[in-house]
């Protein structure tokens, strides 16, 4: 609870003095957008794709640089389909376990670790991992021209294990309208449920866009 409402007050500061830096959702376009974390993923991305691609959605990629690093082939892959890179940190850890010189040392080398995947510049877009909101780091990283994204919507594939509770947790607490959809690349049974919850969201009216379109 009290780490919830230390994160609500970050929030709510980063909001009223760098309003331009943080995405919480898409009303200001009505769009909402799918996003997913933890990857690239051998395997699993490439089927995430394919279903991305047949139900012509362009998503956000929140990749982590110690996985990126290792397929710079994916990466550029998944920018190849029109989707839209973003940082996820190097390591998949708290700021305060790493300490923040290394912490924000692992965006900066995430971010051009991704540049060099795709062979193009590319948005400044970063979520933390497990959501976190540091002030100091996000202070650091905002003036460094980076704009934090976090999401409005958990489909709590981290919570379940199959895709047919996937499906049953978003059918029983229906999105808003706009929302930024979490995901995560790496679980089979995300993917497993992507289809029908790309069809179950569109039946309720969703439209789709990459965050930096938003």
């Amino acid at each position: 609870m009290k780490s919830t409402s230390i994160k609500h007050r970050i929030k709510t500061i980063i909001s009223r003095i760098f309003p331009d830096y943080l995405i919480v959702d898409g009303r200001k376009t009505g769009f909402s957008a799918i996003t997913f974390d933890d990857g690239p993923c051998p395997g699993n991305t490439e089927r995430i794709l394919e279903i991305l691609e047949k139900s012509n959605i362009k998503a956000t990629f929140f990749l982590s640089g110690e996985v990126a690093e290792k397929s710079p082939d994916l990466v550029k892959f998944i920018h190849s389909k029109g989707h839209q890179l973003a940082n996820h940190g190097y390591f998949h850890k708290k700021s305060h376990v790493l300490g923040r010189s290394e912490y924000i040392a692992g965006v900066i080398r995430t971010h051009n670790l991704l540049e060099q995947a795709a062979g193009e510049k590319i948005k400044k877009v970063f979520r933390p991992p497990f959501g976190e909101l540091s002030l100091g780091v996000v202070i650091s990283l905002i003036k460094q021209g980076y704009q934090y994204a976090m999401w409005s919507y958990d489909t709590c594939d981290s919570f379940v294990d199959t895709d047919a509770q996937i499906l049953e947790h978003v059918e029983t607490d229906k999105p808003r309208e706009a929302e930024i959809f979490l995901m995560h690349e790496d679980y089979q049974h995300l993917a497993s449920a992507l289809p029908d919850l790309i069809k179950m969201l569109q039946k309720d009216g969703h439209r789709f866009a990459r965050l930096d379109e938003m």
